[in-house]
């Protein structure tokens, strides 16, 4: 694939998008980024963040503490379809506030694509990179980093990803430094 390089953003600004099924190592290779790119300003846009709101306000009400980030799968993916229910712009309008608050950021990256989403983060100029990562994989990783409960990989939110839409594929099957070096790679080429 020939890289093309947004310039006509503010300040020069660069955005990047990951999307892959959950563990194909998206987190992972955005913290990577996030240290390569430790001299500059980046700002991080996590789509589900109102799954994540709305994930805490649940486990509040059952009396559990639990960090906010930390996955319970099958309530996100419920919540992921039935908040796009109830309004299916949820995910895209708190994304372009996000967007908003962003952009005096030298690189916007937004860690957590879904194939519904695509098309609203490609209007924006982002270059997606899908983490292919092999199924069997994906299962074990999620179940080493302790999720409250695995959601499903197939589920609607996280299924119907055509390729044709992706910029740049990634495979992530091996280890942490085989990652850390082809993303690496990625990165500073599309930088």
């Amino acid at each position: 694939m020939e890289i093309k390089v947004n310039r006509d953003l503010p300040h020069k600004q660069q955005r990047i998008a990951l999307i892959g099924i959950p563990g194909s190592g998206k987190d992972t290779y955005a913290k990577f980024i996030i240290e390569t790119m430790r001299d500059r300003h980046v700002a991080i846009i996590r789509l589900a963040e109102p799954l994540y709101c709305a994930q805490q306000a649940i486990y509040a009400l059952c009396g559990v503490q639990k960090d906010y980030y930390e996955q319970d799968g099958v309530l996100l993916n419920f919540l992921g379809k039935h908040m796009r229910e109830i309004n299916p712009r949820v995910i895209e309008e708190a994304f372009h506030a996000a967007l908003r608050d962003a952009k005096d950021s030298d690189l916007i990256l937004c860690s957590d694509v879904r194939p519904c989403d695509i098309s609203f983060v490609k209007r924006e100029g982002f270059k997606l990179i899908c983490l292919e990562t092999d199924a069997a994989i994906a299962f074990e990783r999620r179940k080493r980093r302790n999720d409250r409960s695995l959601g499903e990989a197939n589920h609607v939110t996280e299924s119907g990803l055509d390729r044709r839409s992706v910029d740049f594929l990634l495979p992530n099957n091996g280890s942490l430094e085989d990652l850390r070096r082809t993303g690496l790679t990625l990165l500073e080429a599309l930088l």
